[in-house]
């Protein structure tokens, strides 16, 4: 039969009581250690217990945050191979339209009314 799994708590107490059994052991070694042997005569080497090291953790600098850009959106005519023909701004949609038809009508080629952003051109202040 399989054994029973034991609460937490139980778990957690038997791990410290194995951590305490080891750090004894290890305290009882190096009092021995730090003494001479009488039986060799010879002293016995010092252990010495390596530090670890400790990783310190670097807070990364926050980066100067880019200048948002300005973007418009406009009204492009576009032929049937996506070139486009002319540019509206925004409220004028209705003239778009009505030069993208008259392209149709004039050139027998597809032309349509598209809205794209852009970039808007900010004027240098001196």
């Amino acid at each position: 039969m399989a054994k029973r799994v034991m609460d937490r708590r139980a778990l957690r107490a038997q791990s410290e009581a194995a951590e305490r059994r080891e750090t004894d052991a290890e305290g009882k070694d190096t009092d021995k250690a730090k003494g001479d042997d009488k039986e060799d005569g010879k002293k016995k080497k010092k252990t010495t217990k390596v530090k670890e090291k400790s990783t310190v953790v670097k807070k990364k600098s926050k980066r100067a945050s880019k200048a948002s850009v300005r973007m418009r959106l406009v009204w492009t005519v576009f032929n049937n191979s996506s070139q486009a023909v002319a540019k509206y701004d925004y409220p004028r949609k209705a003239e778009a339209d009505a030069h993208a038809e008259r392209l149709k009508k004039e050139k027998n080629i597809t032309h349509f009314v598209m809205p794209v952003k852009e970039q808007m051109e900010v004027p240098d202040e001196e």
